[in-house]
């Protein structure tokens, strides 16, 4: 996990324009590659709401995945957290040429898209 001053932002484009920030506020970029397994989206799920919790105005999620492993139940809270963060929250497919398949997939619809 990386945080970010907010001047950054304007590297996101109109993508995140909706999202309201403070210009001394913080970027959160969450890091999640690889197979997805039970670890991986349980530190997903973590640090969004350490990001929620330290103050950061904005969370990113940069998301490149062949797919999960992950259980059902564990997929499903992140898809939950996705789906109604406790921040606004981005998730990007990125960089090019990134994939996201399977379960991987599931959290992407999940978020908010920016690819």
């Amino acid at each position: 996990m990386r945080r970010f001053p907010i001047p950054l932002l304007l590297l996101f484009g109109a993508a995140l324009a909706a999202a309201p920030v403070q210009a001394d506020g913080q970027i959160t970029v969450i890091e999640v590659g690889g197979v997805l397994d039970d670890a991986t989206v349980r530190f997903l799920v973590d640090s969004i709401g350490q990001a929620a919790a330290t103050g950061s105005e904005i969370a990113i999620v940069q998301l490149n995945s062949p797919g999960a492993v992950a259980s059902l139940d564990v997929l499903e809270e992140a898809s939950q957290i996705l789906a109604d963060p406790p921040l606004p929250l981005v998730v990007w497919l990125g960089p090019a040429p990134a994939v996201a398949g399977g379960g991987a997939a599931q959290l992407l619809r999940s978020g908010v898209e920016v690819a």
